[in-house]
């Protein structure tokens, strides 16, 4: 009779084991623990992750029946089993430090920080940030949707309404680090093998099938896969945007101060690193005519100004700048419409040539702008900021 029993109990054991394995697969929902920046010159204490209480198991004991000895017993085994179940290795105790489950909804995505944006239409766009947060624009309102990872995310691009891309920090695969890549397709975004173990901070697509993405490194997609393209530096220096005229022309900054040009599909230096600046974007209205943004340093490495370069006449040239604070991002309209932002809540607008400061209706520093004509717009930045340029104004989104 004993030998009847115990096979019973080593099945129970064995589904068990079973139900535990789908419950480790299973993603944790991540909130972010504050409000920090993503903000260079801002130090900020390291991001916590909160997961959701485990699952709840009864921890109530037996209940006598009749039966003898033999059966109190298999009873006393069945009600060991709830804590075996509740000391499951977690997901996140198996993978590496930075790895990430299949799947992660930001719970709180009001306060992560939000860094680039992507607008297809005045009814569909797309917003990245912090912690691997991914929002959509559906006409109505912004909402958070399922990432594949809870790495932060920093530049966006998207070829269409069913085909996009997005970079970000370097992540872990197994033990090898890699630079994110995120594809969005048949709906839904999934993470991408990449040819770079370093960051990615800014991504350009052309076509569905053609663009570029920089960080350290240069990658160009093309034939359906991203490959590593030749570098004057080796990688040894950062690059943090990137704009495209064609498949095979266009510009990148760096934030050590440098240019770069992209002809006939071929990199090479337009200006050599410059301690005196940092560029964060670029900005291209025409092969003729185009603008970088950052901030000016002075002696010492004390930032003092915004910065905004002018290319014209195939030279590149500071411009006089009404704002103290850096500035993030741009976007042209055309060769005369076009609009930046940056720290502080800073908003610029070039209008006719002529670029003039207007009224932010945030204190916040703005990370990303995208705008869809000279009359609609949208930025986003730290803490969740979203605004949105309507009816001749900015204003705050939430």
């Amino acid at each position: 009779m004993a030998q009847p029993i115990f096979r019973l109990y080593q099945a129970r054991i064995q589904s068990a084991g079973r139900m535990n394995q789908r419950e480790v697969m299973e993603p944790d929902i991540f909130a972010p623990a504050s409000n920090d920046s993503l903000t260079p010159t801002e130090s900020a204490p390291p991001t916590a992750r909160h997961r959701l209480p485990p699952r709840q198991h009864s921890m109530r004991g037996p209940r006598l029946t009749r039966g003898g000895p033999l059966t109190g017993v298999l009873a006393l085994m069945l009600a060991l089993l709830p804590i075996v179940a509740c000391s499951r290795p977690h997901l996140h105790d198996l993978l590496p430090p930075s790895a990430t489950p299949s799947a992660v909804v930001m719970a709180n995505p009001n306060q992560v920080d939000l860094v680039k944006i992507a607008m297809l239409a005045p009814n569909d766009g797309w917003a990245v940030g912090a912690q691997g947060t991914i929002l959509h624009y559906n006409g109505v309102s912004w909402s958070p949707v399922i990432s594949p990872t809870d790495t932060d995310l920093l530049g966006i691009s998207m070829a269409s309404p069913n085909e996009g891309w997005a970079v970000g920090a370097s992540h872990y695969s197994g033990t090898v680090q890699l630079g994110t890549l995120l594809h969005y397709s048949n709906g839904r975004w999934t993470m991408v093998p990449s040819p770079t173990t370093s960051y990615l901070d800014s991504i350009d697509m052309v076509s569905p099938t053609e663009g570029w993405a920089v960080g350290k490194d240069i990658l160009h997609y093309s034939a359906g896969r991203w490959t590593k393209t030749p570098n004057p530096d080796g990688g040894q220096l950062s690059r943090s945007g990137v704009a495209m005229l064609s498949a095979d022309t266009g510009w990148a900054v760096s934030s050590e101060g440098f240019i770069m040009q992209c002809s006939q599909g071929v990199w090479t230096d337009w200006s050599a690193p410059n301690p005196a600046r940092k560029l964060y974007a670029v900005a291209m209205a025409s092969p003729d005519e185009g603008w970088a943004v950052g901030e000016a340093y002075a002696a010492g490495g004390i930032p003092v100004n915004a910065l905004l370069l002018h290319y014209s006449n195939q030279v590149w040239t500071a411009v006089q700048v009404p704002a103290t604070h850096y500035l993030y991002a741009i976007s042209m309209v055309s060769s005369s419409e076009g609009w930046a932002v940056g720290a502080g809540g800073t908003i610029l607008h070039d209008s006719g040539g002529h670029w003039q400061a207007v009224t932010s209706p945030t204190p916040f520093t703005l990370r990303g702008i995208f705008m869809l004509s000279a009359s609609e717009g949208w930025a986003v930045g730290v803490q969740g900021t979203i605004l949105h340029f309507t009816h001749g104004e900015w204003v705050l989104y939430r």
